[in-house]
């Protein structure tokens, strides 16, 4: 059974704050850094 994660909306700022507080300029660098699709980056964020 497929799970998934999505930030809240209200936090959304404070998760990209977090990204490039840690390195990660985009959220492409995310998803390369750790081996995803950059789509389940993406739906992550639920943008």
């Amino acid at each position: 059974m497929p799970r998934s994660l999505k930030v809240q909306q209200d936090c959304i700022d404070k998760v990209k704050l977090a990204l490039r507080l840690n390195g990660f300029p985009s959220q492409r660098s995310l998803a390369e850094e750790v081996g995803f699709a950059l789509a389940t980056v993406n739906n992550f964020f639920d943008w």
